[in-house]
């Protein structure tokens, strides 16, 4: 999923229970969802609406692409929105079983799987992990000790690149699932919860994971990327939760705070209209929660809210509000998200796995030719490229005359082509995709052999675009370079 422009918006319907009736419809576009109230039909049009039997996997599967982007440098936000019972903890958290896993545990597993896969690619990841609630507008870390708390937005850090940081609430390097989920076990152990009329165990308090990760590449670039997922308490009727004392404190608390965000998000619609400003003020510091994620909804983030509905006949009242709201904030423009560090797409080396396991399976086909000269030679082509890069390119070929020209010719060559992959792709591709004509297949052979002969010798790639360059000069005087230039032309087209 790539979200460019608006925030998307996702509405999930709690299953009923055997007492309760579903007055929510969706249609078959699985975008729209529909109700009747007091005779009137209400209809609500959202990215993508998910039914009571959908499954947690199913809804990660929806987020996956978004999740994994975080790794790519964006800065990344997810919360769930509704009212209170709504299911808005069992999508974000869910059980410990792994079937009713939510959507962090889901998140950070993802996270992890792919930073290890990525380490064939010469990346390295940090993951540095806060879990914090803002409960009564002050900021406890649910991590460390409770007793501290926050109470001064000025401790609220936005670092470059999107990173959020908290005076006093703990940061943990998570290295794999087992212990991200102890730790997601202790936050949720750890976060304030209370019943009240309208639900048994109410969230009392915003939960906020921050994930800050950074990416490093052994060619000394460098990116920042961040993953936030916000588990929002819900809003409640002061007259249907019939709070009294701290439980009244906390709801208005928790309304203000809901309120707030609101407010962000209206301040972003009007500056995302025709003729809007975009220097218009959006009150950010109005509340410790908005400013908290004032990276992922400024311009240049990326937002998805999961707008969450009650099946129950007599919360239909609460459910319109949350879904006018949610119409709202799928209208506001936030521009295209924006990378913070200039570096391939992590996104993109993820999906090209599978083909580069193909290439390693060809790899390990060409054993027969290299025996074990294959890893020494992977290791020489890295210290090759690097050479190259610092524009050394006399200790590329020593105990060799060059001229200028095939220098040049051979910095052309290097640039344009990759090292060692071009090879297994050539081959790949003869081996894969013969050509009709005799005669082709046999230059095709020709070509597999070359490109075998570069993988046998260990010989720098360059060495051998040289010896082809100074090969094609002593040629072209020769009446057969006609011929095979109209057989690579017909090749290739």
């Amino acid at each position: 999923m790539e979200l460019r422009g608006n925030v998307r918006v996702y509405c999930r319907l709690r299953p009923t229970t055997p007492t309760e009736e579903c007055p929510w419809g969706i249609l078959s576009d699985q975008r729209t969802v529909t109700a009747t109230a007091k005779g009137q039909q209400h209809a609500f049009t959202f990215n993508h609406i998910f039914g009571s039997q959908d499954s947690q996997a199913q809804v990660f599967a929806e987020i996956a692409e978004l999740v994994q982007s975080s790794l790519d440098g964006y800065s990344v936000c997810i919360f769930s929105y509704g009212q209170t019972g709504a299911g808005k903890t069992h999508t974000m958290t869910g059980k410990a079983s792994e079937e009713d896993q939510g959507l962090i545990p889901r998140a950070l597993a993802k996270i992890l799987d792919c930073q290890q896969r990525l380490k064939w690619q010469d990346w390295t990841y940090s993951l540095e992990l806060s879990v914090m609630e803002v409960y009564n507008d002050r900021i406890r870390d649910l991590l460390g000790s409770r007793s501290t708390e926050v109470s001064d937005i000025n401790d609220v850090k936005h670092e470059e690149g999107g990173h959020t940081t908290v005076v006093g609430v703990s940061r943990t390097t998570i290295t794999s699932s087992e212990q991200a989920l102890s730790l997601i076990s202790k936050a949720s152990i750890n976060r304030s919860c209370h019943s009240t009329a309208m639900n048994a165990s109410s969230s009392r308090s915003h939960s906020i994971l921050m994930l800050n990760i950074t990416g490093r590449h052994s060619d000394g670039t460098t990116l920042k990327g961040a993953l936030s997922m916000v588990d929002l308490a819900g809003s409640e009727r002061l007259t249907r939760s019939k709070a009294e004392g701290e439980r009244k404190a906390e709801t208005c608390a928790i309304n203000q705070s809901l309120s707030s965000m609101q407010s962000v998000f209206e301040a972003l619609a009007a500056a995302s209209k025709p003729g809007g400003s975009a220097n218009r003020h959006v009150p950010y510091r109005d509340s410790k929660l908005t400013y908290l994620l004032k990276p992922a909804l400024s311009r240049g983030g990326k937002a998805l809210m999961f707008v969450h509905v009650s099946p129950e006949e007599a919360s239909m009242s609460e459910s319109l509000h949350s879904l006018r709201f949610a119409t709202k904030v799928s209208g506001v423009e936030v521009g295209p998200a924006r990378k913070n560090g200039f570096t391939p797409s992590v996104t993109e080396l993820h999906q090209g796995y599978s083909k580069t396991y193909a290439l390693r399976s060809l790899e390990n086909n060409l054993q027969k030719y290299s025996g074990q000269q294959l890893p020494a030679m992977r290791e020489k082509e890295k210290s090759t490229h690097h050479r190259l890069q610092t524009n050394s390119f006399e200790s590329l070929i020593p105990e060799r005359h060059v001229t200028a020209d095939e220098k040049h010719d051979l910095t052309v060559s290097y640039q344009g082509s990759g090292p060692y992959a071009s090879h297994l792709d050539r081959e790949e591709h003869f081996r894969e995709h013969p050509t009709s004509s005799k005669a082709l297949q046999l230059a095709d052979e020709n070509s597999v052999e070359s490109a075998s002969a570069i993988v046998d010798s260990g010989k720098p790639v360059m060495d051998f675009n040289l010896r082809s360059n100074s090969l094609r000069k002593r040629r072209q005087d020769g009446a057969l370079i006609g011929e095979r230039r109209q057989k690579r032309t017909s090749k290739w087209h």
